[in-house]
């Protein structure tokens, strides 16, 4: 290492660098970090260090022997939502089932009822402390699923809401599109009628976006035999095939220039339809164009 200062230099840490070798987790004891900007521009041990840390940099962090690792990713999370359910937590304590809750209008139900009545600046408002507390712990990049609104224009507020959290907070922020969460009121006892509704969602998506290409027709061709699959083995698995092919049409970017890929969207296909229809024409490459989530 030739000799440098830095911005800011970290001290007494260890590290976790993820880098293979016989230390867990590419481990470094007694480690220092140099910055410079918000660039890492040195990682090693103190030892190699080449002066003094207090000449090295004007500013010293002392980390007294606390890891520090890479950011981490939350890959799975419902942040953006309506409401709470805090009396259902009191309900479940005292013995209640889920299906008790929610025959009595609890559970999901209650938070698509309390998401549809907010706007969205009230999602982002009540999204931020959420948020806040991840990055605390470590966070930086976090994917957020709609799933509460049901609803081409509900679930597309709220991924509207998720994506307006990457503007106000430094942290990437990924949106998937979860439009078969769960079977809305309007829709009850009408499963069949509302796979064949996420399913135009996507459709309309794509087509507001762009005229759509061939990889993608056969992408929608494919959700559409998946959705008649699942209604032939058991209308009442909403979750199933059909259900979550749809929710893996990912809108990709925090500036809603999304990639939706036909090959991302195959892997979750193929994991959910047990004979998907045109699996080679599923997973030919991607079709780019912005989806108005």
């Amino acid at each position: 290492m030739s000799e440098a200062s830095f911005d800011q230099l970290w001290i007494n840490a260890r590290l976790a660098t993820m880098v293979s070798g016989p230390a867990p987790y590419g481990s470094v004891e007694q480690a220092a970090i140099g910055l410079s900007g918000d660039r890492i521009a040195w990682v090693g041990p103190m030892a190699e260090l080449p002066k003094p840390a207090a000449s090295l940099s004007p500013v010293v962090h002392n980390a007294e022997g606390r890891w520090i690792t890479p950011g981490l990713i939350d890959c799975h999370t419902h942040l953006v939502y309506g409401g709470d359910r805090a009396a259902e937590f009191e309900l479940r304590l005292k013995g209640a089932t889920y299906e008790e809750i929610s025959r009595a209008g609890g559970g999901i139900v209650s938070t698509v009822k309390a998401t549809r009545e907010a706007d969205d600046a009230t999602l982002v408002k009540d999204a931020l402390p959420r948020l806040d507390a991840l990055m605390a712990e470590g966070v930086t990049t976090i994917e957020i699923k709609s799933g509460y609104g049901l609803s081409l224009e509900e679930e597309s507020k709220m991924l509207r809401a998720a994506r307006k959290l990457a503007e106000l907070r430094p942290i990437g922020v990924k949106t998937s599109f979860l439009g078969a969460h769960a079977l809305p009121p309007e829709f009850a006892g009408r499963q069949s009628d509302y796979i064949e509704a996420v399913v135009a969602m996507i459709r309309s998506s794509v087509t507001a976006a762009t005229t759509a290409s061939t990889e993608t027709v056969a992408v929608i061709r494919s959700l559409e035999t998946a959705a008649a699959t699942t209604l032939q083995d058991g209308p009442a698995m909403i979750s199933s095939s059909a259900a979550w092919a749809a929710t893996g049409f990912r809108a990709a970017s925090a500036d809603r220039a999304a990639t939706p890929s036909t090959a991302a969207l195959a892997m979750t296909f193929s994991r959910s339809v047990a004979k998907p229809t045109s699996r080679a024409a599923i997973t030919t490459s991607v079709a780019r164009a912005p989806i108005p989530w």
